[in-house]
C-alpha cells in the first residue's frame, strides 16, 4: 500500500470543502432571539443570541471535540476525492 502524501490540491479541496459546507449548513437565528449554530455535520460553534436570564458570562460556545471530528471526517472526504480523481486520470489516459 503506498503511503498517501498530502499535496497542495488535497488541501485546497479541504479548505474549500470545510468553508462551503459551514457556509452552507449555518444557521443565523440571533436577530430574531434565536441562537447562531455553525458546523457540518456536527455544530462545533454556538453563539447565544436574544435577552437572556442571568445574562451568560459568554455569548459563545466553542465545542472542540465537534471541531475536531468535523475536520477529520472532512479531512477524510478530501483525501477520497483526490484519490477518485487520480483514478479517473489515470484511466483517461
Amino acid at each position: 500500500m503506498k503511503i498517501l502524501i498530502f499535496n497542495r490540491r488535497t488541501i485546497i479541496i479541504f479548505i474549500i470543502l470545510l468553508i462551503v459546507l459551514s457556509i452552507g449548513t449555518i444557521k443565523i437565528e440571533s436577530p430574531s432571539d434565536g441562537n447562531d449554530l455553525i458546523g457540518f455535520p456536527f455544530r462545533f460553534y454556538e453563539y447565544l443570541g436574544g435577552k437572556r436570564t442571568p445574562e451568560p458570562l459568554t455569548r459563545y460556545i466553542i465545542n472542540y471535540t465537534n471541531l475536531i471530528i468535523d475536520t477529520v471526517i472532512i479531512g477524510i472526504a478530501s483525501i477520497l476525492i483526490e484519490i477518485l480523481a487520480r483514478k479517473k486520470r489515470k484511466n483517461v489516459t
